[in-house]
């Protein structure tokens, strides 16, 4: 008699779980620590961190502070037609109220962490803020860094 009702109660259980399922639920989620972002996978993660830092540093190179995080934002949208490999994004930066719903496009043609990747966005940037690029007075003096080249420790010190 024992061995049919534990055959009963298994099979109750197994059925409840067969309809029930085993699904997530974003509440689930929510309350074991993890966090919802609109990112859609790492690339934009990057393209989007790295436009920011530039973003603001242009902003503080021109302003001497920071731009006000209520009205500063960067967006990145990958095309739906960019190749694989070399994703194509579109950028949407607000830098305050006077620089807002500033439009981009972003060539990710290298490396997506290579500084030339992002030379357009740098050049579009500081000429909607109005930073002129800078130009050595002089010729750059290479003579301690050639000094440097022999590797020894002696030297570096």
């Amino acid at each position: 008699m024992l061995k049919n009702f534990s055959i009963g109660i298994l099979s109750v259980l197994l059925i409840t779980g067969l309809v029930t399922g085993c699904k997530p639920s974003s509440e689930v989620a929510k309350s074991h620590g993890y966090f919802q972002t609109h990112f859609q996978d790492e690339s934009q993660f990057i393209v989007e961190t790295i436009v920011s830092d530039l973003a603001e540093q242009i902003f503080y190179a021109k302003f001497h502070r920071l731009p006000d995080p209520k009205t500063f934002s960067v967006a990145a949208i990958e095309k739906p037609d960019s190749p694989f490999g070399a994703p194509v994004y579109e950028l949407h930066v607000d830098l305050g109220k006077k620089y807002s719903g500033l439009k981009t496009t972003l060539n990710v043609n290298g490396s997506i962490w290579s500084p030339e990747v992002y030379d357009g966005v740098m050049t579009v940037l500081a000429k909607v803020i109005g930073l002129d690029a800078g130009k050595p007075d002089e010729p750059e003096d290479t003579a301690l860094l050639s000094k440097l080249t022999d590797g020894m420790a002696t030297t570096i010190e």
